[in-house]
């Protein structure tokens, strides 16, 4: 008769415990790098959402005549436009358009609309 080994039986308890903790370990890891593409693609998909917003309240503003420079000028021959939030322009632009949450609520020359009160309430909070 000859006697059977102790690795001839199969897998022992402990490797099979191993090996589950790894699998349970990487489904979590799994889990974790779906929940971070989810996450990341709201935030691009606010974001796009954002620059398209931002794109077409541009192609107003430049469609606009009563805005430009001089009669029959339209904002797309000779001007351009620049989104910046929060950010000094007093120094390099002669006229400022102030859009509150997609709102035109101010235009015109720098220091008039620094000075105006709904700018200053939307952004400074005064």
């Amino acid at each position: 008769m000859a006697v059977r080994g102790v690795r001839d039986a199969g897998f022992s308890l402990v490797e099979v415990l191993v090996a589950t903790v790894l699998l349970a370990l990487s489904l979590a890891a799994l889990a974790e790098l779906f929940a971070i593409s989810v996450r990341n693609n709201a935030v691009a998909k606010h974001g796009m959402a954002a620059a398209m917003l931002a794109a077409q309240k541009v192609e107003q503003l430049r469609a606009r005549t009563d805005l430009a420079a001089s009669p029959g000028q339209t904002l797309q021959q000779d001007h351009g436009a620049a989104l910046t939030p929060h950010e000094p322009v007093r120094s390099f632009v002669e006229r400022v358009f102030v859009l509150d949450f997609g709102t035109l609520i101010a235009s015109g020359r720098t220091s008039e609309v620094f000075a105006d009160s709904a700018v200053r309430r939307a952004y400074l909070g005064l």
